[in-house]
């Protein structure tokens, strides 16, 4: 949709979040460049949506973009959306960064990466080696939000075994 290009550039970070969300939800693999442009976007939540974006649209010609911007990012918030897109579209080594995710001192980043985990396609092993990450980050919350969210994943995740 044309039309909603231009949000993505509005100064508010949530419109541009929003936008990216529409963009993914009606399937406009059209806008894939102009997402892609948002992996360098000055708030790491819209960096991390971008990488989302891409990876729903299966924009793979774009993973060497998102690959390069986790090098280089370093904000977890924008870390954990970048891996999570990553592992979405193949790239297995991002398992364990989701999990080293899971011990982040930002709540946020934490029920994040938990809540990637909840829903990835997962072999036996993946399965198991997650429920035990995300035990143990239940049973160590820095607030009741990410508990809520460990706790939430962690009976997702038994519920595959």
């Amino acid at each position: 949709m044309p039309w909603l290009y231009p949000l993505l550039g509005d100064s508010a970070f949530l419109v541009r979040i929003v936008t990216l969300e529409s963009l993914d939800q009606i399937g406009d693999r059209k806008a894939l460049p102009l997402i892609a442009a948002k992996l360098q976007d000055e708030n790491a939540l819209v960096r991390a949506y971008a990488a989302g974006a891409i990876a729903q649209l299966d924009g793979r010609k774009y993973i060497a973009e998102i690959q390069h911007a986790l090098e280089t990012e370093t904000d977890d918030n924008a870390r954990v959306g970048f891996a999570d897109a990553l592992f979405l579209m193949g790239d297995e080594k991002q398992f364990s960064e989701l999990l080293k995710l899971l011990s982040s001192s930002d709540y946020r980043v934490r029920s994040a990466s938990a809540s990637a985990l909840g829903v990835a396609e997962l072999t036996p092993a993946q399965v198991r080696s997650a429920l035990e990450a995300v035990s143990h980050a239940a049973r160590n919350p820095l607030f009741r939000a990410d508990r809520l969210t460990m706790e939430r994943v962690e009976k997702e995740l038994g519920e595959q075994l």
